[in-house]
Formats: C-alpha cells, structure tokens, sequence
C-alpha cells in the first residue's frame, strides 16, 4: 500500500525535500541582489557622467563635500582599474618601481 507521499515522488521521480526549496529561495535571492547590484552600477555611471568625472575618486570628493553618504557603494571593477592605473602612470617618475606590472 503507497501513502500519499509515495505516490507524490512516484509521478515525478523526484521528492519534495525541504533543501529543495531552500536553495531555490537562495537563487532567487541572489538574482535579485545582482539585479540590484547592476542598477547601483549603473547609477554611479550616471552620476559620475552627469558631472564629468572620470575616476570615482572625484564622485566621491565631491559627495563628500555636498555631505552625502558614501557607504555601501559597488564600484564597476573597470573604473577602478582605470583610476588605478593613471595613479600609476602619475607616479612612475618618483616611483619607477611601479611601472613593473608583475610587482602589483
């Protein structure tokens, strides 16, 4: 004799087990949460063209100034490489050190 159980795994071949729903709200999850990540990015690009700065260094000197918060930003990775990169490039006279890509 099959429980209602059974016959549930039987017409499906898979068994409802309490994980299962676990890691499907934990994708969804993150799903939203990178959703929310690119529209933040894409917020500070936005901002940063509206007032022609090229490195997040100026957005932020200048919400600093204005009294804006500045925590819990996600910065797009290239951004900060391109501002890394003119630091290094500014400095490579009195550090020539720094011109070595493989000693980063």
């Amino acid at each position: 004799m099959t429980s209602a159980a059974d016959a549930d795994c039987v017409g499906s071949g898979v068994a409802d087990v309490p994980w299962k729903q676990t890691v499907e709200r934990e994708n969804a999850d993150a799903k939203k949460q990178e959703g929310e990540i690119r529209q933040k990015m894409s917020a500070l690009r936005v901002e940063m063209e509206s007032h022609r700065f090229r490195f997040p260094c100026e957005l932020l000197k200048w919400r600093s100034d204005q009294g804006h918060p500045q925590r819990r930003e996600v910065w797009p990775r290239e951004l900060l490489r391109d501002e890394f990169l003119s630091m290094v490039d500014a400095q490579k006279v009195n550090f020539p050190q720094l011109c070595w890509p493989d000693r980063w």
